[in-house]
């Protein structure tokens, strides 16, 4: 399978001490990567480097063979990406959120955002603003924006929050939809359960640390990753809390 993306010892430090430190793994075509940690691991931090909206200092990252610092254009120009509410923009509508980014790509024509609106529920709320829109609703809206591109690496920060029962199974429907055709996917969340159900991969980030990466099948015995990720904090911490 084609390697999608390689991080290579990739460290990032801020001035209050957070960041990442020696973050290493790399992706192949069709994984999906559930990236887990508590608030202020480094995860954001992680899909920041990745994407160029933040500059390791050290280490690299080639997505698809291009180096992003060395060649972004190239390195970005397959990946989407939604990482955060700056993703949209408030003051516009659904549909004009799309038009502002859809300037990028001219290759594609006005049909793909309707396209793009119906693979994630949005289309009969098009006209309405970013603002206006409920936080499930507002989360589906960064996702359309990550798609628009017909990206083969899409990278979403938390894109589950807020969602209802319906928004969850549409969101699970489109990644496994979109894996199956070869789309990389990585996603961090706090909804262990859900990442259970639609990641081939996963990694476990605290204090800037990768204490876990590995597939699926080599947890053993279809073990969830919430376990995991229990024993890599420390079991004691959570005795009783299920």
């Amino acid at each position: 399978m084609e390697k999608v993306l390689e991080v290579s010892n990739v460290s990032k430090a801020f001035k209050n001490g957070r960041g990442i430190q020696d973050i290493h793994f790399s992706l192949e075509q069709g994984n999906v990567m559930g990236v887990v940690g508590p608030n202020g691991a480094g995860k954001t931090t992680m899909m920041k480097c990745i994407t160029g909206l933040a500059r390791p200092d050290s280490g690299h990252i080639t997505i698809f063979g291009n180096d992003v610092e060395r060649d972004y254009k190239n390195a970005m120009k397959h990946v989407g990406a939604y990482i955060g509410p700056g993703t949209v923009y408030p003051y516009l509508s659904a549909i004009q959120n799309l038009k502002q980014r859809l300037r990028f790509y001219p290759e594609l024509s006005n049909n793909r955002i309707v396209e793009v609106l119906e693979q994630v529920g949005l289309l009969e709320y098009k006209l309405e603003k970013a603002s206006s829109l409920s936080m499930g609703m507002a989360q589906r809206l960064g996702l359309a924006v990550a798609l628009l591109s017909k990206p083969k690496l899409v990278i979403l920060d938390e894109p589950a929050n807020g969602l209802d029962i319906d928004g969850m199974l549409l969101f699970r429907r489109t990644v496994e939809e979109l894996s199956s055709s070869g789309v990389t996917f990585i996603i961090s969340s706090h909804l262990t359960k859900e990442l259970d159900e639609i990641c081939s991969h996963f990694a476990i980030i605290q204090d800037g640390k990768l204490l876990f990466k590995g597939s699926k099948s080599s947890l053993g015995n279809d073990r969830p990753i919430e376990d995991v990720y229990i024993e890599k904090m420390g079991g004691d911490r959570y005795a009783g809390k299920h």
